[in-house]
């Protein structure tokens, strides 16, 4: 048996060195061996590279309904004889090599490049994988409940006074807020429409003492008044709809894809096309339903959930009958919320990442408390996507994000990181309280390499898919592995100090906020 155990170790360290290895042997082996050629392309005039013949037929930029904020920029080409489209986001496959949307010229003309790279990236991969399955063997070794609640968490101003503006009256906001309408592909009421339009263009709910549905109603209803109000965020700033066109009504490009999104946000709700009126196919609310989404959009049942969670994880550390206690009454909001959220939706909570964050939350908080062991740990993992869900409701999808941005990988990827610094932080706290770093530190800190090491491998593959490399040594990408790094080498020492865990989080400050003052790829707003 002790063999057994011996080499069931064995192979789980071979996995996870293997795949160091073969993450680095792909990166020397691009180094030497991709080729890529950056091209712009003129209509009629084709280029042939690496054995791949490309002409351009026409360059199309697509825009936000109602203006000219650019949503998608899409190139129309004859590759090799036959008709393909390529945008940003969604690369070409042809002949052994990948063609990515880039830009554009002012001219027309379409910047696309055509990258041949299959060794080094499979190799990368390959190593991508094994590090998953090692990682998550290393895991299951340790804490068996603990690795189940991990890979379910892995999945997972100056402003202008209202007084100067005219507004639709309480009692016509209060009856407009009940208005069943067409949003996001179902029948919701206005009142959903506004409290997220609200969050994702100004960030709060309410504007000038306004609440969420009488501003909405406000600027919809009297859009030219209401250009010259500064409640577009930009960054901890507010600018007003006016400042972004100049006096011929050009859009004025901020170069910040998060704030184009906001300004064609307030172009959609303008021209009359970010909700419409039920037709008579569609399925209408029931009257509770429609107080349901009232009350849903009044309270901040999010905010509470991670709170509650929160608030476990830290009782379960140190009174772990009260931390089993307040885990249930968090574990039962949690799970709550969610069937109230189904109950308005009409159906199962995994239409979105959002949705699905908050029952993994349930699930991881549920396993934990059902496992027992570290409770406390799988608590405050859970607490950590019930967090990291909140964030997101309170910057919700309202319409398409910015081609880059609308990917599957981003969700997880940023879910995955942000988890581990969650986790890195709590580390350094556990260990500033004790003389050494316990063994509690040593476990957590297996979990938040490991879910460090998942979000880079998830934020390479996406980037592989939209900028046409899975690395590309980035200031936020070269931060991040200097994180994973450190953090691994008090996983190697066999009594580490405190400061091993404390320390480091100056690498996850720079990581996360010190980048931002770089010229940086990852810069969205």
């Amino acid at each position: 048996m002790r063999l057994i155990k011996l080499l069931a170790r064995s192979s789980q360290l071979l996995l996870l060195h293997l795949s160091f290895l073969l993450i680095a042997l792909g990166g020397v082996t691009t180094w030497l061996t991709a080729r890529e050629s950056r091209v712009a392309l003129v209509p009629g005039m084709p280029v042939e590279r690496y054995g791949v013949s490309i002409e351009l037929l026409r360059f199309q930029t697509e825009y936000y309904p109602g203006g000219d904020v650019p949503r998608d920029y899409v190139s129309y080409l004859l590759v090799n004889g036959a008709e393909m489209t390529v945008s940003v986001n969604r690369p070409l496959a042809v002949g052994g090599c990948r063609i990515y949307q880039q830009g554009y010229t002012p001219e027309g003309c379409s910047i696309v490049s055509i990258r041949q790279d299959a060794s080094g990236t499979a190799l990368t991969f390959i190593g991508f994988a094994l590090f998953f399955i090692g990682g998550l063997l290393s895991l299951f070794r340790r804490r068996r409940g603990v690795a189940v609640a991990i890979v379910v968490a892995a999945f997972s101003t100056l402003t202008v006074s209202a007084s100067d503006l005219p507004t639709v009256s309480e009692a016509e906001a209060d009856s407009l807020a009940r208005t069943q309408v067409v949003y996001r592909g179902r029948v919701a009421t206005f009142s959903t429409v506004a409290h997220d339009f609200m969050k994702k263009v100004h960030g709060e709910k309410y504007f000038c003492g306004l609440s969420a549905e009488r501003a909405v109603a406000s600027i919809w209803k009297f859009p030219e008044q209401w250009s010259d109000a500064t409640m577009i965020q930009v960054g901890a700033e507010y600018r007003s709809f006016a400042e972004f066109f100049d006096e011929r009504g050009r859009y004025l490009a901020p170069g910040d894809a998060s704030v184009d999104e906001r300004v064609g946000l307030m172009l959609l709700l303008r021209s009359n096309q970010l909700f419409s009126e039920p037709g008579e196919a569609d399925a209408r609310l029931s009257a509770a339903q429609v107080e349901g989404e009232i009350v849903y959009n009044t309270l901040p049942l999010t905010l509470i959930a991670f709170v509650l969670l929160f608030i476990a994880a830290v009782t379960a550390f140190f009174a772990s009958k009260w931390g089993r206690i307040v885990g249930w009454v968090a574990f039962l909001f949690q799970l709550t919320v969610i069937l109230f959220e189904s109950w308005l939706s009409g159906r199962g909570p995994f239409a979105s990442m959002f949705e699905t964050l908050q029952f993994l939350a349930a699930a991881v908080a549920l396993i934990s408390l059902l496992i027992g062991g570290l409770r406390g740990v799988g608590l405050l993992v859970s607490g950590c996507m019930a967090l990291v869900a909140h964030l997101q409701a309170m910057n919700p999808i309202v319409t398409p994000l910015m081609p880059v941005l609308h990917s599957p990988w981003l969700s997880l990827h940023v879910s995955l990181v942000m988890t581990s610094y969650a986790i890195f932080v709590v580390v350094a706290i556990l260990a500033l309280q004790t003389r050494g770093g316990d063994n509690r530190c040593r476990q957590l800190l297996r979990v938040a390499v490991y879910l460090l090491g998942l979000g880079i491998c998830t934020g390479a593959v996406w980037a592989n898919e939209s900028w046409g490399r899975y690395w590309g040594w980035d200031p936020k990408e070269t931060w991040a592995l200097i994180t994973f790094l450190i953090y691994c080498i008090p996983l190697h020492l066999r009594r580490p100090s405190r400061w091993w865990y404390v320390v480091p989080l100056l690498s996850v400050a720079m990581t996360y906020f010190g980048v931002n003052y770089m010229q940086s790829l990852h810069s969205y707003g």
